[in-house]
């Protein structure tokens, strides 16, 4: 199967990332210790739960801009859908995800580009969930989150995005759109709810 398609919530299993798929409600869980954070939507019409592959390249940021990117000696293309760590500069090392199945003018698609860490790996995986009504996120026993766009990544490490915006898969182009932007993000403990643009959780 193609890297940039959607796969089968099967395929995932023994990866750290556990999923499930409840009736009308599928899910992904994040573990770490006794710590469990679980991202969800309904499962109603207009909800999406996608995942996809991609590869990762480390090196020096050599170019940044709106339309491409090179890192080391790898060019990549990007659009909106790309994900770029806020103040990136030339000169630093960063991780590169990117999907070789999709390219234009003989680029690889980038999905994503941060700040490299100390952890390695060489495969990525994305999981996007949109609802209209709103992203579900449960962070440990006390603190629960809600927004219409979450993001979950896992690379050289393991993070939740959760902001506005939208998500669709383009079936002509056989690829996802994302459209992540500021929005309407609620977190609540207990009886205190303080309204955001954007949460992001470092597992």
């Amino acid at each position: 199967m193609p890297l940039g398609r959607a796969c089968l919530l099967g395929l995932l299993v023994g990866l750290v990332f556990g999923l499930a798929q409840e009736a009308y409600r599928p899910q992904v869980e994040l573990v770490r210790k006794d710590k469990k954070v679980v991202a969800w939507v309904s499962g109603e019409e207009g909800t999406l739960f996608y995942a996809d592959y991609g590869d990762l390249w480390v090196g020096e940021l050599r170019e940044l801009s709106e339309a491409r990117v090179e890192v080391g000696e790898r060019a990549f293309f990007r659009d909106g859908g790309s994900a770029v760590e806020e103040g990136l500069r030339p000169g630093e090392r960063v991780e590169a995800a990117f999907n070789k199945d999709l390219e234009r003018e003989g680029l690889p698609y980038l999905m994503r580009l941060r700040r490299a860490g100390e952890g390695q790996a060489e495969r990525y995986l994305r999981l996007v969930l949109f609802d209209p009504k709103g992203v579900g996120v449960r962070l440990g026993e006390e603190v629960e989150a809600r927004g219409p766009l979450a993001v979950v990544e896992r690379g050289g490490r393991e993070e939740l995005f959760l902001s506005g915006g939208e998500a669709r898969f383009v079936e002509e182009e056989g690829r996802l759109l994302l459209e992540p932007k500021p929005g309407e993000v609620w977190v609540a403990q207990g009886a205190v709810r303080v309204k955001g643009s954007r949460l992001r959780y470092l597992n």
